[in-house]
């Protein structure tokens, strides 16, 4: 039988997912951890890995920039 995402959240299972998505990923979980070349760099409610990540980007856009100089 096959559910849909949100029919998993409903019945209190427990999803890995990998993605990008942060709307999709927001509207989907609860909690979340965030990677960071392969180690657990934030984990916790989904709003604040989610801000954890692009704080990840944005110092690595950054560094990319500073290196670029």
């Amino acid at each position: 039988m096959k559910y849909s995402l949100h029919e998993s959240k409903a019945r209190k299972g427990t999803l890995v997912i990998e993605s990008h998505n942060m709307v999709e990923l927001s509207s989907i979980c609860d909690d979340g951890i965030c990677l960071d070349m392969g180690h657990v760099a934030h984990a916790g409610p989904i709003r604040n890995v989610i801000e954890a990540y692009k704080g990840l980007i944005a110092a690595a856009a950054n560094n990319r920039a500073a290196v670029a100089a």
